[in-house]
């Protein structure tokens, strides 16, 4: 028995509006990927005893839209004019700093960990000590990771709901070697930043 030539049949008008909705999609989120900047930033310190980031959990309701089943992040607004303590800040910034960027066992790992501030790199040498600037440890200090895991609960009206649990490390762990007392009191702050 012959075969039928494979006809080609028309789309329809609601493919062809999935189509468009899905390149325009594709569109924006190429666009996103071009415009959001990349930071980095590392520091060393020995991080098992200093907190790092603001982690509590979040609980996500069972019921509702979804915009508003999960609890919103704590964000602090920070606005302040250029003044003396600005320039003390980025003197302070510039001194010189000892820091050691712990090796790794990752195959997958950054092996020189490539970091910018104010448009100048800084590469750093993993399992040695180097003297850098306190801006590019301030890179690293900043440069964290966090992965969240769920925790199912019960809500006080007895619906069963999910806990989001953050658990935040740092992407380059470092240790600083030598510092001032200003200066470890300054990274420990920076290190329990959100």
């Amino acid at each position: 028995m012959p075969r039928l030539a494979k006809q080609e049949k028309e789309p329809t008008a609601a493919q062809l509006a999935a189509r468009a909705a899905g390149a325009a999609r594709l569109r924006t989120a190429n666009e996103i990927r071009r415009t959001q900047p990349v930071r980095s930033t590392r520091q060393f310190v020995e991080t098992e005893e200093q907190q790092v980031g603001q982690d509590r959990p979040r609980n996500m309701k069972s019921t509702g839209p979804a915009r508003q089943s999960l609890d919103p992040a704590i964000v602090q607004p920070v606005e302040v004019p250029v003044s003396r303590q600005k320039l003390d800040l980025l003197a302070f910034m510039e001194e010189p700093v000892t820091v050691h960027v712990h090796d790794t066992t990752d195959p997958t790992a950054v092996p020189i960990p490539p970091v910018w501030n104010d448009g100048r790199s800084q590469f750093f040498i993993r399992g040695q000590d180097q003297v850098v600037k306190r801006k590019f440890i301030e890179v690293l200090a900043r440069c964290k990771r966090t992965i969240y895991s769920q925790e199912k609960y019960t809500d006080g009206v007895g619906n069963e709901a999910y806990r989001q649990i953050p658990h935040t490390a740092l992407l380059y762990p470092f240790s600083v070697v030598e510092d001032t007392a200003k200066g470890r009191a300054w990274l420990k702050a920076i290190l329990a930043e959100a």
